[in-house]
């Protein structure tokens, strides 16, 4: 009986693990290229200062970081290897691109704020929140299925 505590411990233990390096993976791939592409589009313009450009790219890394947790929570919850079909697939992939515009555009619309507004104080809380709740799910699920 303790060996079997111990053993769901482990399990436990490594699937937590697994969780967070795909999590940290996943910023260690996005997160340099998106604070490139924003540098170099911020430093495009002839009057951006320094200050401009920095913010610029910090707000959108912290933009990516929950979208980023939100997509691995997706995929954690529906997983790509079970039996459904591709529409199902394909399903996945424009909610993937929807609920990121939209995290956007509806709050900007109905609240009418500014972009910096819109960005700062609902789309990368709204973000952040998403992805904690998705990838809680999404490890729920996969400890119901080990």
């Amino acid at each position: 009986m303790l060996f079997e505590f111990e053993e769901t411990t482990l399990a436990e233990n490594g699937l937590h693990l697994n969780v967070k390096a795909k999590l940290m993976q996943s910023w260690l791939e996005v997160v340099p290229f998106v604070g490139t592409i924003m540098a170099i589009i911020t430093s495009l313009n002839p009057q951006a200062s320094t200050i401009l450009v920095l913010t610029n790219i910090v707000l959108m890394v912290l933009y990516i970081v929950g979208i980023v947790a939100f997509i691995l929570g997706l995929f954690l919850l529906n997983q790509v290897f079970s039996d459904k079909s591709l529409s199902y697939i394909l399903n996945i992939m424009i909610v993937m691109q929807a609920i990121p515009i939209s995290l956007f555009l509806i709050p900007m619309v109905f609240l009418k704020l500014g972009f910096a507004l819109t960005l700062c104080y609902v789309t990368i809380p709204l973000s952040f929140l998403l992805g904690a709740v998705f990838l809680y799910l999404g490890k729920g699920k996969l400890e119901r299925i080990e």
